[in-house]
């Protein structure tokens, strides 16, 4: 990202300026001197000038564009001087959980959360650490500049996702890349749990399934399911309850009970709408599923 630093040039933000990006709330611009919040979750992130804190005997110097300081609840003690820079206020539970889908459920985000109650100077000195905390410096600029926000083209652009991504491999990176040089023997685990929903799903074929359906009821996030499906079947999981919904309609075309025809067919496999189940079919087997049925009934008992 370092090549992106020297083309970016963007007008300067606001001398002081709020506002609040999804869960994120912002604060640009100088910042007088004064302690920790007493409640609740900061991030600074000083430019220009180094920012040195002190705490008890103890003083540490953040240097920009690469530093940044967490401030929890805890961090009371904490004398803080005035400095130029952004003051992030933010949630522990969305980075948690994002840290958490990062390290492929290898942690937990209560352990990721727990890690976020600690004061920290995030002082990243090698890659890819320096990218991302350059990178989140470089979209605080972004987010920063006023004609983006008065079309509110930040919230559009899903840049608080970004933000908190950044954020959590930044103040959860440790967890995440130990969880991923050391497996940890829970994949049995994980694949019954994905067996359990694939069989939920064939009980359920008749209904609507949404991506949430399944999230709730694995227990993993949307992206950790469209991960796993890629990477086991070849396509996300809505694609592939498509495809189930096919096969199983294919086998009941082939072997109609008495008396049974294509709708009845379509919505036992979850489509009331009878013209987008012949359109699927046909997609899926250059078949008509009247011509699959008929083919059933002529060669069954």
């Amino acid at each position: 990202m370092s090549g992106v630093q020297a083309s970016l040039r963007l007008p300067a933000p606001a001398s002081s300026s709020h506002w609040q990006l999804g869960s994120i709330g912002v604060s640009h611009g100088w910042h007088g001197a004064g302690r920790a919040p007493c409640q609740g979750l900061e991030l600074l992130v000083p430019c220009g000038q180094p920012l040195s804190v002190q705490r008890g005997n103890l003083e540490q110097i953040l240097r920009p564009p690469f530093d940044l300081l967490l401030l929890p609840a805890s961090a009371s003690d904490v004398t803080i001087p005035g400095f130029q820079g952004w003051r992030l206020s933010l949630e522990a539970e969305p980075i948690g959980r994002l840290a958490s889908e990062l390290s492929d459920h290898q942690c937990t985000p209560a352990r990721c959360r727990r890690r976020l109650q600690e004061l920290r100077v995030v002082q990243p000195r090698l890659s890819p650490e320096r990218e991302i905390a350059l990178g989140l410096v470089q979209l605080l600029q972004i987010c920063s500049w006023k004609p983006l926000q008065e079309q509110g083209l930040p919230e559009r652009l899903g840049m608080e996702s970004t933000l908190l991504r950044m954020l959590a491999m930044l103040l959860c990176g440790d967890l995440v890349r130990r969880s991923q040089r050391q497996p940890t023997p829970t994949s049995p685990g994980k694949a019954r749990i994905i067996e359990e929903l694939l069989g939920w799903i064939d009980a359920h074929l008749e209904q609507r399934i949404a991506l949430d359906d399944l999230a709730r009821q694995s227990g993993y996030s949307a992206r950790s399911l469209r991960n796993i499906f890629q990477e086991r079947f070849g396509c996300g999981p809505v694609r592939w309850i498509r495809r189930r919904r096919m096969e199983v309609a294919r086998e009941r075309l082939l072997n109609p009970a008495g008396g049974e025809t294509v709708s009845a067919i379509a919505a036992a496999c979850g489509y009331p709408n009878l013209s987008q189940f012949s359109r699927h079919f046909h997609e899926a087997y250059s078949l008509r599923p009247s011509e699959l049925l008929r083919e059933g009934l002529r060669t069954g008992p």
